[in-house]
């Protein structure tokens, strides 16, 4: 089953992407959104359904992640200019770009495109991840990301510490909580 929604466009186009994480495989789903599926392709939009898609894979109400739109890896495609003809893929550096390109080529229609030597990679300050959104994904799905894919957080370390006896203890003694 293919993650992205969209057949691969026959022709390149400009979008958007987001690198969701996956429970199964601890890495990555490519997600695009395409111009051709509708005219102004951004994050912010396309939020709400990345969103309910990670609410289901952590099982976890979507409301937390409301304002979290920078909070995983993203990118997007930039159709040529008339400078210098190169299609440009976007990213905030978050990744092993590496891993995904083949893929984003190919979801975007670019492959014939990088056989020429049109398509150039660029870090955009604008794409990276947002600290305090990373934040509110790890917290709300109970993760850590990574630049490869995730790690699961154990729930409540210090809790468990205190049950096997390993916690803060106070000037008594005492468990402190």
């Amino acid at each position: 089953m293919t993650p992205t929604k969209h057949a691969v466009p026959p022709s390149p186009t400009a979008g958007i992407y987001y690198l969701v994480p996956n429970v199964k495989t601890k890495g990555y789903d490519l997600m695009c959104q395409t111009e051709e599926e509708t005219d102004d392709p951004v994050h912010i939009f396309y939020w709400d359904e990345i969103k309910a898609i990670l609410a289901r894979r952590f099982k976890v109400d979507a409301s937390l992640l409301d304002d979290a739109y920078t909070g995983i890896p993203r990118g997007r495609i930039c159709a040529p200019d008339s400078k210098d003809g190169d299609w440009i893929v976007a990213h905030g550096g978050d990744v092993e770009m590496k891993l995904f390109t083949v893929q984003i080529l190919r979801e975007f229609g670019l492959t014939d495109a990088a056989t020429h030597c049109h398509v150039r990679h660029e870090h955009v300050l604008h794409e990276e991840m947002g600290k305090d959104e990373r934040r509110i994904v790890e917290k709300a799905l109970g993760i850590a990301l990574t630049r490869t894919g995730y790690l699961a957080r154990t729930a409540n370390k210090r809790r468990k510490r205190q049950e096997r006896g390993h916690g803060r203890r106070g000037f008594d003694g005492s468990s402190r909580i």
